[in-house]
Formats: C-alpha cells, sequence, structure tokens
C-alpha cells in the first residue's frame, strides 16, 4: 500500500499521460476495488443523477450538486464501473465519506478523487477516447506503536491523515493508564480503627505511612468514615 496515482491519458497518440494524484473513498461504506486494467472514462456531469450512457465505464463527475453518497449511488445504478470525481478549480481533494443512514447502504463500485485536469476535460467534452489506470507508489502507511509494558498495539492506517488517529492513540494512552491503576490495588491507612473517642478532647493519631509511600504521589484520596456509639 501507498500513495495513489491516477494516470489519464486522453489520447492514443499522447505519449505521456496526464498523471494525478488521487484519494480512494473510504473502504468502511465501498466496497469495490481499482483494478490495474485500464478503464474507458466518459463524462457524467455532476453526478446528481443517474446517466445511461457510462454504463461499462468510469464515470468522470465534479463535485457540488449533492452528496459524495448521492453521486456514487446514482452512478452505481448507472452500471458504472467505477467513479472519478474531480475537484472544481481551486478545491482541494476531499475525503469522500456517507454520513448517518446512507452509510447502511452497500455500493459495490469504487470511487476516487482527483484534481481537474483541463486537458482531460477538452477530450472528454470533443468526444476523445479517454482511458484511466490506477496504480499504488509503495510507502510505509500502517503503524505501530510498543506501549510502557512492551505490547504491540496498532496505531492506525493513514489512508488519509486526519485527527482521528491522534484521538484514537489518545484513546489508547488513557485506556492503556486506566487499566495500569486498576491493576493495582488501593492502599488503606487505618487511622481511627477501633480508637476510644470520648469527652471534649476528641481523639488524636499519628500514623506511620508504609514503606514507600509518599503523597507526592498520590493522586487522590478518600476518607471513610464510620462511627460507632457506645452507650454506658
Amino acid at each position: 500500500m501507498g500513495m495513489r496515482w491516477t494516470e489519464l491519458r486522453p489520447r492514443s497518440d499522447w505519449s505521456i499521460p496526464v498523471i494525478a494524484k488521487r484519494l480512494n473513498a473510504r473502504h468502511d461504506w465501498l466496497n469495490g476495488r481499482w483494478g490495474t486494467d485500464p478503464y474507458r472514462l466518459l463524462d457524467a456531469g455532476d453526478g446528481c443523477k443517474p446517466v445511461t450512457s457510462v454504463k461499462g465505464a468510469v464515470a468522470f463527475i465534479s463535485e457540488g450538486g449533492c452528496s459524495f453518497f448521492t453521486k456514487i449511488k446514482n452512478m452505481d445504478e448507472s452500471n458504472v464501473t467505477g467513479v472519478l470525481v474531480y475537484a472544481l478549480p481551486g478545491n482541494p481533494i476531499q475525503d469522500m465519506n456517507c454520513i448517518g443512514d446512507d452509510c447502511s447502504t452497500s455500493i459495490n463500485i469504487p470511487a476516487s478523487m482527483v484534481h481537474v485536469e483541463p486537458s482531460v476535460m477538452q477530450a472528454l467534452r470533443k468526444g476523445s477516447p479517454v482511458n484511466v489506470m490506477f496504480q499504488i507508489t509503495p510507502s510505509p502507511n500502517f503503524f505501530f506503536a510498543i506501549n510502557q509494558k512492551g505490547e504491540l498495539s496498532e496505531m492506525g492506517w493513514f489512508l488519509y491523515p486526519t485527527f482521528r488517529f491522534m484521538a484514537w492513540q489518545a484513546q489508547f494512552t488513557f485506556n492503556e493508564a486506566l487499566q495500569e491503576q486498576l491493576s493495582r490495588p488501593a492502599v488503606v491507612i487505618p487511622v481511627f480503627d477501633r480508637h476510644l473517642m470520648q469527652g471534649e478532647m476528641g481523639a488524636q493519631a499519628v500514623v506511620d505511612l508504609p514503606g514507600g509511600l509518599s503523597f507526592s504521589l498520590v493522586t487522590s484520596t478518600m476518607t471513610d468514615l464510620s462511627l460507632d456509639i457506645l452507650k454506658i
């Protein structure tokens, strides 16, 4: 796995193809995967309505007008092989994801987002054949970490770097610290255990702390107080 690139060849006589970086849609709601063979690329407008003329090809659609889910669902109903969404001029490519109940709908075609390429758009509007291929440049993107106990833990898969991975790591660190605290029993120090308190002077007690215990290392303390009243 690694960086994902899209090769667009607007005409068969072009010796140098157009190379564009792509961002695949989230795998947890799209089940399709790109193959390594060339695909036919056809213009499908903004994808907010089904387009029967793109059947069997990769639909090239613009962002905006409707949600990514609506676009890809319409193209799936149009029986396309996959969907390539291009960002409008000046806009960055986005993380295409589903929202709410849309995530429960199974879609079995792949989808990716790329920057707009004027030469590709011109070729498609002229009716020239355009082929597209999908490539992956190997690079490390699967990260692990070792906690203080020497245990190996997965930190995340950097399909697209977001702050979610930092949140997952913070959650992992919190859970590890919590388990460590729960595995150590609390230190109980009796103070007035079986101590008789009477008269106006009340009672005093001096307690020696267990060896190795320092209040500077104690994060929280709790006091348990109960009185047994003795009537004479």
